[in-house]
């Protein structure tokens, strides 16, 4: 019983950061991208801005995937919560992935390696939580 409301916790805690997070920098990203990429320690004038606001609305999109998560974690609906959670996780995997393989290839920026450590390493923690909580009421 403690693991489970420990899993649930420590759930609920990573949806609320990165709800913040992606929620945030996705707004950044589409009202303001070249302000955002500068606080992301990145040039602005390498990246064409329509190109970043489109990443943005969907950096926000993801983080909204959390907010979801998020009530469905707290209204105890733990089988959407882990959907949401699952959905987010490949997304993170997907993008952190490719990203750090552009980044590999001399294609993107090294300036970049933020995305793909948050993302994989994001990624990689809710995979683990979710198989950890397989089973429990999270």
């Amino acid at each position: 019983m403690d693991t489970e409301k420990g899993i649930g916790r420590i759930a609920l805690w990573v949806c609320i950061i990165a709800v913040l997070m992606d929620g945030g920098t996705g707004v950044l990203l589409v009202t303001a991208p070249a302000f955002t990429i500068r606080l992301m320690g990145m040039n602005p004038d390498l990246e064409p801005l329509a190109y970043m606001q489109f990443i943005g609305a969907f950096v926000f999109a993801v983080g909204s995937l959390y907010g979801f998560a998020l009530k469905n974690l707290m209204c105890g609906r733990v089988s959407e919560w882990r959907a949401l959670w699952f959905a987010t996780a490949w997304a993170r995997l997907c993008v952190g992935s490719t990203v750090a393989g552009l980044i590999l290839t001399d294609r993107l920026d090294p300036s970049w390696i933020s995305v793909p450590v948050v993302d994989l390493g994001l990624a990689v923690f809710q995979f683990w939580l979710l198989a950890k909580s397989r089973g429990s009421d999270a």
